[in-house]
């Protein structure tokens, strides 16, 4: 009777797992349901660039650490479809970033690294929305990543 139990909860955490996601990252009316039947593609690019380094929480200033600069480009691609699930709106999307990560000045003996990011396919169906007075309920799930 109680390996039944667990047996079941293990299968039942296992196939949940997937749909559990911490966090997911919101572009501007990305919260908004959006009409049905719509296909989108977007081309992110931001860059970044450290020229602090800490050690245990305090800034180190002493060589060879001194000067460092890490520059990090990024370009995000993300294919969005919205559809309707039932009567319920939804959208899901699959995001692929591609970045580099540039060492220079007293870090400049480090190779640079250039490569894919994670995948992502997140999911948002919205239970209740309401569009004349943008009223509404999401449920967001991050299936990859």
């Amino acid at each position: 009777m109680f390996m039944t139990f667990f047996s079941r909860t293990i299968v039942l955490f296992l196939l949940a797992k997937p749909l559990m996601g911490l966090a997911i990252d919101l572009q501007p009316n990305d919260i908004v349901a959006p009409p049905p039947d719509k296909t989108y593609l977007m081309l992110s690019y931001f860059a970044t660039e450290n020229t602090t380094n800490y050690r245990n929480g305090s800034v180190v200033s002493s060589a060879p650490y001194g000067s460092p600069v890490i520059n990090n480009p990024n370009l995000v691609l993300r294919a969005t479809r919205s559809y309707t699930l039932g009567d319920l709106p939804g959208l899901t999307f699959a995001q692929l970033p591609y970045g580099t990560i540039q060492p220079s000045v007293s870090l400049a003996n480090y190779p640079t690294s250039t490569g894919i990011g994670d995948f992502t396919l997140a999911t948002a169906i919205w239970p209740y929305a309401n569009r004349e007075t943008r009223t509404l309920l999401i449920v967001l799930s991050e299936l990859f990543n």
